[in-house]
């Protein structure tokens, strides 16, 4: 790979202090002297942060950027800190917290573009749905926290469609995934953020198409100016499906592929109409949907 050495980028001059104009953003960002330093980089491209939904392909989305760029993720919430280290150790940060307007503006303070990932939420509720049930074949200690969810000690016990329920609605026995959802939503939904859907990125063999997953390469190249030549290009589409450099994405994890509309074999039409209360407007602003008529 290309080895660009960049004697550094930085914001306004060598290093910089800041003033904290308020309260909110000191929360997020403390005050102390950084730059952001690229001379570890291997390809050079503007600063993006990531963001994605759990459950909308978020290793196969960092697999597919480390194809591009030659990074690695992190997982940290967005601070000025924890987007230096990113930054500074040849990274991109990634984060799941939920959408912050003022979060929002201070990227864009600090010139850090936002990529935010996003699928239909009503496949990516199935897909929760059954990575909750595979805990139950898991000797883990405490089975009732899940990754990112918490879950009753009975969840295990219910039927598929009561944890369905427990899903969507939010029961004593889980968490609502669907509010999850949309309290992070915010991110895609924002103008200044590049909106990836991950249908658009599974390309043939991933049961989509081929035309839009290589657009949807060349928007992302675009977006974080990243030239890239044809031959990468091609690389980058013929190993998205190969687990090569999936290890220094994060250890221990793999992407499988999955089944575009498989909600429809498993939603009842009560489901459906409170995922049209709760995401209904959502979908519509998104792409998924025309109306509410589904």
């Amino acid at each position: 790979m290309l080895k660009k050495y960049l004697t550094a980028l930085l914001i306004g001059a060598t290093a910089f202090s800041f003033s904290l104009s308020s309260t909110e953003e000191q929360r997020y960002f403390e005050p102390y002297e950084m730059a952001f330093i690229k001379t570890e980089w291997q390809i050079d491209h503007d600063l993006f942060t990531l963001h994605v939904i759990p459950k909308c392909g978020t290793h196969f989305i960092q697999h597919t950027l480390h194809l591009m760029t030659g990074q690695a993720s992190i997982n940290q919430d967005i601070s000025l800190q924890n987007l230096t280290k990113a930054c500074n150790t040849n990274k991109i940060l990634r984060t799941f917290q939920p959408y912050d307007d003022k979060l929002c503006k201070a990227l864009k303070k600090y010139q850090h573009k936002l990529i935010s990932v996003i699928r239909d939420p009503r496949d990516a509720l199935i897909s929760h749905l059954f990575y909750m049930r595979s805990f139950a074949e898991r000797k883990v200690e405490n089975n009732q926290r899940r990754d990112f969810f918490v879950v009753d000690k009975n969840f295990d016990s219910l039927s598929l469609q009561e944890q369905l329920d427990s899903l969507i609605y939010g029961t004593k026995e889980g968490m609502s995934y669907l509010d999850f959802y949309k309290s992070r939503i915010g991110w895609a939904l924002n103008s200044a953020s590049l909106v990836i859907k991950y249908e658009e990125l599974l390309g043939k063999e991933g049961g989509g198409n081929n035309k839009k997953q290589k657009k949807t390469i060349d928007k992302i190249a675009s977006f974080i100016q990243l030239d890239l030549s044809s031959e990468q290009q091609q690389y980058v589409l013929a190993n998205m499906y190969k687990e090569t450099g999936e290890q220094q994405v994060e250890e221990g994890k793999v992407f499988t592929r999955a089944t575009k509309g498989n909600w429809r074999t498993f939603l009842s039409e009560k489901q459906k109409r409170s995922i049209k209360k709760k995401l209904g407007k959502e979908m519509i602003l998104l792409g998924y949907e025309k109306d509410l008529n589904w």
